[in-house]
């Protein structure tokens, strides 16, 4: 059952509604009628209350143009945006493209950032992909999109600051001198 509820006017006066999908567990049809009018009533109490979200309908791949509109232009240099964009396409869409938002859960963003360190890709690249994410999901998460940000507490690797000083040996400070 499709169940909607108006929240409104826009700026056009077109009615805007807030919409879900409910599958009753009953069987008989007067069972079924209870079930759906009882989930319908507490989600109609849930919009008016301010307490549903659209991450059930929008799906990550399908809000990374609406994060890049209204966040990343405005937020970010045109090279960065270009590079956050080639990151989320090649290496995170293929994973939870098509997830539901409200559906990413913390062992999926974790299970990305594993897979990377399996394939032996640099700590950097791996804080790359994380930050890129990351920007996605937060912006959802501040626009009220989703409830909470699975990113939180996601382990990454270390970045080792290892140096090696390189120098010459006293028969190659000779050779390079001559």
């Amino acid at each position: 059952y499709r169940i909607m509820v108006s929240v409104g006017r826009d700026t056009n006066d077109k009615q805007i509604f807030k919409t879900t999908t409910y599958h009753p567990t009953a069987t008989t049809p007067k069972r079924i009628e209870n079930e759906v009018s009882d989930f319908a009533r507490e989600f109609e109490k849930k919009v008016r209350n301010g307490e549903t979200f659209d991450g059930d309908s929008i799906k990550f791949a399908e809000f990374i143009p609406t994060w890049e509109k209204k966040w990343g232009k405005q937020n970010l240099t045109t090279r960065i945006l270009e590079d956050y964009l080639y990151v989320l396409k090649k290496r995170v869409v293929p994973h939870i493209g098509n997830m539901y938002l409200s559906k990413i859960k913390r062992i999926h963003i974790q299970s990305i950032i594993d897979g990377m360190i399996e394939k032996g890709y640099a700590p950097k690249t791996i804080k790359w992909t994380f930050t890129c994410i990351n920007s996605v999901i937060k912006y959802a998460y501040r626009m009220e999109i989703i409830e909470k940000n699975p990113c939180d507490r996601i382990a990454l690797p270390r970045i080792k600051q290892v140096r090696e000083i390189k120098y010459f040996t006293l028969d190659q400070a000779k050779t390079f001198l001559k």
